[in-house]
């Protein structure tokens, strides 16, 4: 049972990792390309400027979110194998 649900929480940080790193590439790639209709209403330096810095900001976010769920999974491992050892007792 624990094993199952290390391997789930396991299995959704990484497909949020996966998808926050694919929408940085996105960002990297077309963050700065006005769209289509917004030509006269978004100005290209300020859209520029706003795309580094959501690249810089993510960077450090992703950066926190991999320490703070690695401490969230090793504190989650060790509830957890505490409680099944305090159940297999209690039988």
């Amino acid at each position: 049972m624990k094993w199952l649900l290390l391997t789930l929480y396991l299995l959704v940080l990484a497909c949020r990792l996966w998808l926050r790193h694919l929408n940085l590439q996105q960002l990297k790639a077309h963050g700065h390309e006005v769209p289509a209709g917004f030509e006269g209403i978004v100005d290209r330096q300020l859209l520029a400027r706003t795309s580094a810095y959501t690249l810089a900001t993510s960077r450090v976010g992703l950066i926190e979110s991999l320490f703070s769920n690695s401490l969230r999974g090793v504190s989650s491992a060790q509830i957890l194998s505490g409680w099944a050892s305090f159940i297999k007792k209690a039988k």
